[in-house]
This record gives structure tokens, C-alpha cells and sequence, in this order.
């Protein structure tokens, strides 16, 4: 059996990877390994961002399938992981604590991808908590909401004893910022006291789940279980307060330049020409709204004057996740003392383009690797072309991310394991920072951008799939190729043979995905139009339920810069809301049949 590799970079846009008359992609290795590759043209991601996005890549479900893309996360038994471990594969993964099982920390080498004692809390356990309580104190909380918030502490409980447990540390190839591993004796001091508080609520709440729920939203404002579990390894603080100071000194004038060249290339080459102003504001004056017209020209300016973006290019380059460089360094390290002869699944997720981005080892204290990692950033912004389109702080990234999967690469081929291996290349979903059009937002919303993204597969030659390809389909793909069984459940397909010729996406906004109570937004598109609609799911659920927020002429309006949902007919309208009317009638029945398992699974878990 062969090996796989599965490279996840969050937010990369399938527009970064291409190269343009006013943009030449900064992953030239990526591009240079494309005529030995499989490559995806109009490849798609269900969901905007990780947490609904990465459902479909380690889970092969739709976001809303199974209780949503928050229900689901952590689950073992239909992952990735567990359908690679149960043919015999060891596993690496980069452990990132909100989604990945923690099984997987038991299971092979991992590297720690959060610098915090208990990442748990924040990106996993907080959201859901801070959901659930108005409707607590609203007096609305059901069965199924007890048994929800039970089978996430259960989870949540066992992560947090598997992160902390004698065979992790076996198995940790984090090096010197592992949480558990510090050498800062207040650290541990403060860790060990928290592990026992969190032994102590674990404890109460094995005793009874309701009662100890109800006592969590209870006292809310002061409760342990909220306010005593998200520490920060002070070490890893220590090291970066050192290397901020160093960029500080060194290199502050080279993110001064990158800011004012990038906002410089903005104001020249994506502000519209006062005649191309005119006549757009014209167009929309008659195919729309003079509204509409306005609020484009404000999302543009609004691109361009992000100040809050602009401060994700400074020199807080250290994010809180584990730099692509540090991953690659890692697995080399498990990869060289491993003495198993099965395969083995290696899982990354690339995390650079996150605030702040980053395009150095940000973790890193060797500053003469740092200074060659910033010498190829100032390079870059020294050949850029005078009519460069594009985003410097995003294109920085990219190329950082491409150096790195090339060391990954050649490490590979130079153990002589490459031609043995499926190396697949993806995203989670995309992003709208790649410059080429101005939007309101760089995040959230239902733009080509945000979920166009790259899938290429190396090692069976060249293979352009021109047709539409659904994020499902991904990992059935991959499971196919290595002759592995893909789980009866799955909702994808084969890609190699496909014929799709649409594309969709489902989602109910940030946080918990319940779509017993939180409209649903579904985005059409195929290559004559996209569209957006909403709806509340309900037993009785009809047409008149759906409302359409978005409509877009793809023919003659590529960017979906003009919103004409006011203005097609009453036909086409219908015809939009009625697309997926039996997707989410499916969808609440679904989730009413798979919620009211919970119980099952819960006393199964005991």
C-alpha cells in the first residue's frame, strides 16, 4: 500500500496558485510538479472556513450532515485517521486540538500545532458553551441540547487526558514548545494545578451530566470549567518577546515597506478609472439599484483601508499555531526514527495564511535561517511587476508555504519513498485577501474567492479534471487511489471520472452549526451563475421559506461585482429557491434522527 501525505493549507485560494497577466504565483514548486500531477480546475470547498470547511476533507460529509461541522468534530470512528489506521497505516499528525480526534495522539507521532496547555477550551469547547447559554437562560434548552453539550464534554474530557497522558508524550515530535514539556517550573506549577481542577470537573461530571450542566450555565460568569483551562506556555511566550524584539530592530523597515507597497498597488491598480467608474455606476443604476452602486464603490474603498487588516503585516509575525517549516522539520525527525516497514498517513495543516500572517519559522531562534526566510520576502517585493495585482502579504505566505512543501518533497524523494507515496495538495477552504477584487469582507461570505480552492494529487501524471469538483470528494479520491475502501456513509464521489457540472456550499454562520434553529444559507454555482439563498428549516418547510440574497451574471459579471437578485424574474427567482428546498427538508430530518443517537453514543462512551 502506498503511503499518503495530506497537505491542508488554510485559506489558500485556488487564485494564489495561478498565474495571471498582472500576478505571477509565488508557489512556483507547487506549479513545477503540476505535469506530474492530477490538478483540479473548479475545485470547491463546502464552507467558508476551517471548522465547516475541513468536515469534508477528514470526514468526507457535507458542513451540515451529521449534526453539523461542529457536532462531529473530534469523531474518530468515520475519520480519515481511524479508516487509514484500521488498513494497518501509522499515523503523523499535526495535532490541531479543535478538530482533529485525540485518538490520533495515541495512535503515531504527532506535532503539538497549538501553543497552549489546552487549546481544547478556546477553539473548541468556548464557542459552543457561550452558544448554548442564553438559550439555557431563555428556559428553551431541550433534551437534545443537554445531550449535544454532553457528548462535547465527553470529548472534551478525553482530549484533554489523552493530550496529558504518559503515551503522548512518547509520541510528541513538537520539541522544545510541547506543552506538556516545558521547562519553566511556574508553568508547570500552574499546569499541574489546572490538571487537577480539570480532574475534579471531570469527576463531577461523570456523576450526572444534567445536573452538572445546569450548574456550568448556572454560574457562568465564575464557573472553573469556563474560566480555569487555557493556559499559555510561558516558554513559547519567552522565546517569541525575544525574536518581536529582534524583527523590531532589524527589520522594521521591511514591513513598513510592505505595507505601504502593498496599499500603494491597491490604490493604483485596483481603483477603477473615473470612466469605468461612471459607467459601472450607470449599470447598476439600471440593472439594479443606485444603492447597490454606492455600497460597491465602499466595499472597495473599504478593501483598500482595512486598518485592521493592515496590522496583519507587521512584524507579530508568531502565530499562535505551529509554523509549516516546523511540521516539515518534525515529521522528518518521527519519519527518521520510525522502524515500522507498514505505510503511513501524515496529516498538515498549514496554517500561515491565519492572523497575523506569517512568512517566516516564526517559532525559530536560528536568525541566520530567519534572515535567508526574510532576504526571499524582500526579494519578492523588489521584483514585483508595475502592474502587480495582488496581495504582498498573501503572496509572501504562499511562497514561505511552497518552500516548505518542497522540503517536504525532496526529503521524501530523497529517502527514496516519494514514488510510494500519494501526495495531495489542497485547502480547506479560500480567502478573498488575494487582491484581485474588492469585497466588503475578507471572510464569511459566498464570493468565487472563499471557496475556489486547489486540489492536485501527485504521482499519476498529468490529469487536468476540468469538471466541478465538491470537497466530499476529496478524500474518497484519495481512499480510492490507495485501493482503501471508502466508508459506506461517505457523501463524495471519484473525481478522476467525474462529470459534475455545479458546485454548492451550505452554511449557518460562525460558531455551532444548528440548523434546527439558525437559517441556513446555501450558494449555488455552475458556470453561467451562482446565487445565495436562506431559509429556516422547519417540518412544514415550502418555497415561501426561502429568501434569495444574491444573483449573479457569471457570463457577463465574472467578479460578482453586480447583485441582479432584485431584478431577474419572478421565474428564475423561484427557480433558485426551490434548488434546495428537498436538500434541507433532508437535512432536518437528518439531524433530528442522527441528534436523537447522542444518548446512544453518550452511554456507549461511558
Amino acid at each position: 500500500m502506498k503511503n499518503i501525505v495530506l497537505v491542508v493549507v488554510d485559506g489558500l485560494t485556488y487564485h494564489i496558485t495561478q498565474s495571471h497577466p498582472h500576478h505571477q504565483s509565488p508557489m512556483k514548486f507547487v506549479n513545477s510538479i503540476k505535469e506530474q500531477s492530477i490538478w483540479c480546475e473548479k475545485a470547491f470547498s463546502h464552507g467558508p472556513y476551517t471548522e465547516a470547511g475541513i468536515k469534508s476533507v477528514l470526514h468526507g460529509k457535507f458542513p451540515l450532515e451529521n449534526g453539523g461541522y461542529y457536532t462531529e468534530h473530534l469523531a474518530w470512528d468515520d475519520s480519515m485517521m481511524k479508516i487509514c489506521k484500521d488498513y494497518g497505516y501509522d499515523l503523523f499528525t499535526t495535532y490541531f486540538a479543535s478538530f482533529i480526534p485525540p485518538e490520533c495522539l495515541h495512535y503515531g507521532g504527532f506535532s503539538y500545532n497549538v501553543k497552549k496547555g489546552n487549546p481544547m477550551f478556546s477553539r473548541y469547547l468556548s464557542s459552543k458553551l457561550d452558544y448554548y447559554y442564553p438559550i439555557w437562560r431563555s428556559g428553551k434548552f431541550t433534551q437534545t441540547d443537554y445531550d449535544t453539550i454532553t457528548w462535547m464534554l465527553q470529548r472534551f474530557f478525553k482530549s484533554a487526558e489523552m493530550l496529558y497522558s504518559p503515551v503522548s508524550r512518547d509520541n510528541d515530535y513538537t520539541g522544545d514548545l510541547t506543552p506538556y514539556d516545558c521547562e519553566d517550573t511556574g508553568f508547570l506549577q500552574r499546569e499541574r494545578k489546572g490538571l487537577e481542577k480539570l480532574k475534579v470537573e471531570s469527576i463531577k461530571f461523570d456523576e450526572d451530566y444534567k445536573t452538572y450542566i445546569d450548574d456550568v450555565f448556572s454560574n457562568y460568569s465564575t464557573h472553573p470549567l469556563v474560566h480555569s483551562f487555557d493556559w499559555k506556555a510561558s516558554n513559547y511566550t519567552e522565546s517569541i518577546s525575544k525574536q518581536k524584539d529582534w524583527l523590531s530592530t532589524e527589520y522594521s523597515s521591511l514591513f513598513k515597506r510592505i505595507k505601504k507597497t502593498n496599499k500603494h498597488y491597491y490604490l493604483k491598480n485596483n481603483l477603477p478609472t473615473m470612466e469605468n467608474s461612471i459607467n459601472h455606476f450607470k449599470k447598476c443604476c439600471h440593472r439594479s439599484t443606485a444603492k447597490e452602486g454606492i455600497e460597491y464603490f465602499l466595499r472597495l474603498y473599504k478593501s483598500i483601508f482595512n486598518f485592521n487588516y493592515s496590522k496583519m503585516l507587521d512584524k507579530n509575525l508568531q502565530q499562535i499555531c505551529t509554523s509549516a517549516g516546523s511540521f516539515v522539520e518534525q515529521f522528518c525527525d518521527w519519519h527518521s526514527e520510525r522502524k515500522k516497514q507498514s505505510p503511513y498517513f501524515a496529516y498538515f495543516h498549514f496554517d500561515e495564511f491565519h492572523r497575523p500572517l506569517s512568512f517566516i519559522t516564526h517559532e525559530s531562534t536560528d536568525y541566520e535561517h530567519l534572515r535567508v526566510e526574510l532576504r526571499n520576502a524582500e526579494d519578492y517585493i523588489n521584483h514585483l511587476p508595475k502592474d502587480y495585482k495582488g496581495d504582498i502579504g498573501f503572496d509572501l505566505a504562499a511562497g514561505y508555504i511552497d518552500g516548505c512543501i518542497e522540503k517536504l518533497f525532496t526529503y521524501l524523494k530523497d529517502v527514496g519513498e516519494l514514488e510510494n507515496t500519494v501526495f495531495v495538495i489542497t485547502a480547506d477552504h479560500g480567502s478573498s485577501n488575494c487582491g484581485e477584487t474588492a469585497r466588503y469582507t475578507f471572510t464569511n461570505h459566498f464570493f468565487k474567492e472563499q471557496y475556489h480552492i486547489p486540489v492536485m494529487i501527485y504521482g499519476y501524471g498529468k490529469k487536468e479534471i476540468k469538471s466541478y469538483v465538491w470537497g466530499v470528494d476529496v478524500p474518497f479520491t484519495l481512499l480510492e487511489l490507495c485501493g482503501i475502501k471508502q466508508p459506506d456513509d461517505w457523501s463524495g464521489s471519484s473525481f478522476i471520472d467525474n462529470d459534475r457540472e455545479y458546485t454548492f456550499v451550505e452554511y449557518t454562520g460562525g460558531g455551532v452549526s444548528d440548523i434546527l434553529r439558525r437559517p441556513v444559507m446555501y450558494g449555488y454555482r455552475d458556470d453561467n451563475k451562482s446565487f445565495v439563498v436562506k431559509a429556516v428549516a422547519s417540518e412544514n418547510l415550502t418555497i415561501n421559506d426561502f429568501e434569495l440574497r444574491e444573483y449573479y451574471d457569471l457570463i457577463n459579471d465574472p467578479n460578482e461585482i453586480r447583485n441582479l437578485c432584485s431584478v431577474i424574474s419572478n421565474e428564475e427567482a423561484l427557480t433558485c429557491k426551490s434548488f434546495f428546498i428537498n436538500r434541507l427538508r433532508y437535512l432536518y430530518d437528518e439531524n433530528k434522527i442522527y441528534l436523537n443517537t447522542l444518548n446512544c453514543r453518550i452511554n456507549k462512551s461511558k
